[in-house]
C-alpha cells in the first residue's frame, strides 16, 4: 500500500483527558472534484504501546476540497460550481449495498445529475448513521456531490411523550454527532 503521509503524536498522558489532537502540515493536496472523486485519502489511526499496536481504529476515508462563496457564486476548488440536483431517500432509490448505491449514483450521473438532495430526514431515527455513512462515502467516490438532511425534531418532540421537553439536549447532541461525523466527507 501506498504511504503518502505519516503523522506522529506526542505521547499520550491521562492528563489529556481523553482526547489527544495531532496533526501536520500537508503541501499541495490532490483535490476532490466532482470531476476527480478519485482524489480520495483514507487515515488510518493506531495506538501503540512499547512499539506495538495495541487498538487500530477502522480507515477513514477523506478527500480535501475548499468551498467557497464569491459574490453570487458558489466555489469549488477555485471554479464555480453549479449543482444539478436530484431529491433522493437512503438508501439511494432502494439501494441496499455500497455496489447498488455506486451504480445508482453513477445512472444519476449519466441523467446529467451532479448532486443529490436527501428526502430521508423526516423519518431518521438516532441508530440510522451506518447507510447515512455507506451513501455518502460512495456517492464522493464516484464524484457525486451530497446534501444530507439533518434529522427532523419530530422524532424528539412527541408531545404524547410527558417528558417530550428533555428531548432538546438529546437532538443537539445528535445534530452536533453528524457534523462531527461526517465533515470530512469531500462530497458533503
Amino acid at each position: 500500500p501506498l504511504r503518502v503521509k505519516t503523522f506522529t503524536s506526542r505521547e499520550y498522558t491521562p492528563a489529556d483527558d481523553a482526547r489527544l489532537v495531532f496533526g501536520g502540515e500537508w503541501k499541495d493536496p490532490k483535490l476532490w472534484d466532482l470531476d476527480a472523486p478519485q482524489n480520495l485519502y483514507a487515515v488510518k489511526t493506531r495506538l501503540e504501546q512499547d512499539g506495538k499496536t495495541i487498538d487500530e481504529l477502522y480507515p477513514e476515508e477523506f478527500g480535501f476540497r475548499e468551498i467557497r462563496i464569491e459574490g453570487r457564486n458558489l466555489m469549488l476548488n477555485g471554479s464555480v460550481v453549479h449543482f444539478r440536483p436530484r431529491n433522493t431517500r437512503y438508501p439511494v432509490e432502494g439501494a441496499v449495498s455500497g455496489e447498488d448505491i455506486r451504480k445508482a449514483a453513477l445512472k444519476m450521473k449519466e441523467f446529467g445529475f451532479n448532486s443529490l438532495v436527501s428526502e430521508a430526514n423526516y423519518g431518521f431515527s438516532e441508530g440510522d448513521l451506518s447507510m447515512i455513512e455507506l451513501t455518502l462515502k460512495e456517492t464522493s467516490q464516484v464524484g457525486m456531490a451530497m446534501v444530507l438532511g439533518l434529522p427532523h425534531p419530530n422524532r424528539f418532540d412527541d408531545p404524547m411523550n410527558p417528558h417530550h421537553w428533555q428531548y432538546g439536549p438529546a437532538y443537539d447532541r445528535l445534530v452536533k454527532h453528524i457534523v462531527k461525523r461526517f465533515q470530512n466527507v469531500p462530497g458533503l
